[in-house]
């Protein structure tokens, strides 16, 4: 359930992401324990993959 994620501020890396998606939209974006996920929510499981922003790229 928790995945890495790369917010594109820095290069960090945070390795208990989660990020929520209600109505094709993101909600929340943080770490898996703070973020609150509704009982009715499909859970996809992305263990071990990297959640990186759409808009984000390296061009350094």
């Amino acid at each position: 359930m928790e995945a890495d994620s790369i917010k594109g501020e820095d290069e960090e890396v945070s390795e208990d992401g989660m990020v929520l998606v209600i109505d094709n939209r993101i909600v929340a974006v943080g770490a898996a324990d703070l973020v609150e996920v509704p009982d009715s929510t499909v859970v996809i499981d992305v263990t071990g993959k990297t959640l990186v922003p759409g808009s984000w790229t390296r061009s350094s």
